[in-house]
Parts: C-alpha cells; sequence; structure tokens
C-alpha cells in the first residue's frame, strides 16, 4: 500500500523486512494527439488532460493545429463538430486504465478517438468567429436566472456595442414546444420573445422582475411596472404569432444541439457551460472584451 501512494506501477522488494523499498517502473511513453485552432485558449483542458495523465502515466501530447494538413485530415475521419479533438494511440488499449475509458472511445486507423461526452470541447468547427457577440442559452426559471440577468444587464450597459442574446431552452416535437418546467415556464417563454419583439428596451426590467416572481401567475404586474402594456403581450403570446417568435428564438439551439443551460456561446463560436452566476469579469475575459 505504500509503494501506490506516489504513483501508479509502484511494488514492495523485500516486504515485512528492515531492507524494504518501493520499485518504480518508469511509464510506457502513450502518445495522446489534440487538434485545436493554433495557439488557442481552451476552457477545462488542462484539466481533462491531467485527468488521462492520472490513469495514463505516460500519455505525451501533442498538439496539432486545426488547420494545418494533418488537423484536417483527422477531422475529416472523426467527422468532428467540436474542438479540440483528442486521438489516443492505438497501443493505449495495452496500458491497464484503457478499461476505464474503453467505452468512450472509438478505434479509428490507428488512435482511438475520445468521445466529447467526456472530452467536452468549446469550438465548432466551421462557425465565423463574429467578436462582441454573446448567446446565452437559459431558462426563465430556475434559481440562478435572476443573478444571470443582472450580471447580463450591467455587462450590456458596461459595453454598448457588444450584441446580447437570449435563447430560451424550449424544444419543439410533433407535438409542439415543451420545457422542463411545464407549461408555465413555455408561457412565460413565449411572453419573453413578445416583449423582446415589441419593447426591447424593456426587455431587462421586465425578465428581471419576473426572475425574481418566478412562482407568481401575476406577471402582468412586472410588464405594468415596466411600462409594457399587457394587453399587447398577451394577444402575442396566445396567438400563433407568439410561437413563431419562439421558434425563431430557439433556431439556434437546434442548430448547436444546445438543451441544457446556462450555457454561453461567445463571440459566435466558442461554447462554455457554467455553474452558478458567472462575474461580469469572467464574461468580459471570455469575450475578449
Amino acid at each position: 500500500a505504500d509503494c501506490q501512494k506516489n504513483g501508479p506501477g509502484g511494488t514492495c522488494a523485500n516486504p515485512a523486512r528492515q531492507e524494504a523499498k518501493c520499485i518504480y517502473e518508469q511509464p510506457k511513453p502513450l502518445a495522446l494527439m489534440v487538434i485545436q485552432p493554433k495557439d488557442a485558449r481552451l476552457f477545462n483542458q488542462e484539466q481533462f488532460i491531467s485527468s488521462l495523465k492520472k490513469v495514463f502515466p505516460g500519455l505525451k501530447p501533442n498538439f496539432i493545429d486545426a488547420d494545418s494538413k494533418t488537423g484536417r485530415l483527422w477531422l475529416g475521419k472523426t467527422k468532428a463538430k467540436l474542438l479540440p479533438v483528442y486521438l489516443l494511440a492505438k497501443d493505449i488499449d495495452t496500458a491497464a486504465g484503457f478499461k476505464n475509458i474503453k467505452e468512450f472511445v472509438e478505434l479509428k486507423e490507428d488512435y482511438y478517438y475520445v468521445s466529447p461526452r467526456i472530452a467536452g470541447g468549446s469550438i465548432f468547427i466551421g462557425r465565423k468567429r463574429i467578436f462582441k457577440k454573446l448567446d446565452v442559452f437559459m431558462g426563465t426559471k430556475g434559481q440562478d436566472i435572476a443573478g444571470i440577468l443582472s450580471v447580463l444587464r450591467e455587462l450590456q450597459a458596461k459595453h454598448k456595442e457588444l450584441e446580447i442574446s437570449i435563447h430560451y431552452l424550449a424544444i419543439e416535437g410533433k407535438d409542439g414546444f415543451n420545457v422542463a418546467g411545464g407549461l408555465s415556464e413555455l408561457e412565460e417563454d413565449i411572453r419573453h420573445t413578445c416583449v423582446r419583439r415589441y419593447y426591447p428596451e424593456k426587455f431587462w426590467d421586465y425578465a428581471l422582475c419576473r426572475a425574481k416572481r418566478q412562482e407568481s401567475s401575476w406577471w402582468d404586474l412586472c410588464a405594468e411596472q415596466s411600462g409594457i402594456s399587457p394587453k399587447t403581450i398577451k394577444e402575442c403570446a396566445i396567438s400563433k404569432q407568439g410561437v413563431d417568435y419562439l421558434r425563431e428564438n430557439t433556431v439556434l439551439n437546434k442548430e448547436l444541439e444546445v438543451a441544457n443551460g446556462p450555457t454561453f456561446l461567445v463571440n459566435n463560436y466558442e461554447v462554455f457551460a457554467l455553474k452558478g452566476v458567472p462575474s461580469i469579469q469572467k464574461l468580459e475575459e471570455l469575450l475578449g472584451l
């Protein structure tokens, strides 16, 4: 047991004797090819590679530019949608730890392609980078909603050139839209899209008011306090027009296959899922502001 404390592969020589000692074998070198944009700063990448090294101590990462000949070749072979792409050399299946990741890898010629289910991914392949653009995927109910909206409102006030768009987590099926919070949240999602369309300058006031009173059905009080006509919003929300606004609002969700939130798409090409309420400084850092 003592010989396992300082790293894997340790064995005890002369056990239970005064001259007993630990002997450690040098880990076998194992290649990891990482395909990513040149000079990219990637969220949680260091943490993921460190977790792999704990399972495979001899792991040697080699970073490949996604736009290089080798990078493009492997992106075609894996049909990956997100960067970075992690590829483990085939001989990794001889290592003891391979059983721990076997169900999350797929053999592609001489390398195992690591599934984004465990590797993650933050940069969408083929998407154009549009600076000063932030898309936020979130619901209208949840414990952090008011805090996130407050931060986004302050961020917008501080950077007036920044384009912030909120996309609600409504999923359309053959029987219409569904959301995790049920009918009451779906109706609120539609009202939000109507407010954004008819009263864009009053949107933050209304959204924050409702986020602080999520359980109240008296949405019209927030509308009136924000200088919004409840009649206009109600007519929009119960009409086909309101559903069309929600459908338009969730087009990007469907395109990027985002179903959970809060999720942040930064500058139109890099995605992050953050826990809790992010700070303005954190969002500014991600946006490069």
